[in-house]
């Protein structure tokens, strides 16, 4: 297993507040830290389960749609609990994250430590229009990342 954290930013650049995994990489990516690997993915299931292979710790960011408020942050630790079935309502991915977790946990192929960080959405269009808070939240995942990786804090 590799001793590098591997941080996947789930997201479309061009569907609005669906890119908010990009742009967690990109806030990541200015601060260049040893021992965290970071990568844009689209969320498709076989090539997402082959992403993590090898990686003993796996943080996923991507963007949730369940009944909370607009700028709720939810952190699921995957190996402890299943991801909530409403965040699955919709998904820009087709059959993308919430399918590659739930089969990656049957097959028994889920990193040893693997969570999700996602905050809610609202807009989904095809553009590259960004929620003002959503620019502002991926800074602060970003953040909260590094806190988690460098420093052992857990926000739950």
């Amino acid at each position: 297993m590799k001793n590098t954290t591997l941080v996947i930013g789930i997201g479309n650049r061009y569907r609005c507040d669906d890119a908010l995994g990009c742009l967690v990489a990109d806030e990541l990516r200015k601060h260049d830290q040893e021992g965290i690997e970071v990568v844009e993915h689209n969320g498709q299931a076989a090539s997402l389960m082959e992403q993590w292979q090898g990686y003993s710790r796996v943080i996923i960011v991507d963007l949730v749609v369940s009944e909370a408020a607009s700028d709720t942050i939810h952190r699921i630790n995957l190996r402890k609990q299943f991801l909530p079935t409403n965040f699955c309502a919709y998904s820009t991915h087709g059959i993308g994250v919430a399918e590659a977790i739930e089969l990656a946990r049957v097959l028994g192929v889920l990193p040893p430590h693997i969570i999700l960080l996602g905050i809610e959405g609202k807009w989904f269009t095809a553009s590259e229009r960004l929620s003002t808070w959503l620019k502002q939240a991926a800074k602060i995942l970003a953040d909260r990342i590094l806190d988690e990786i460098l420093e052992g804090k857990s926000y739950k």
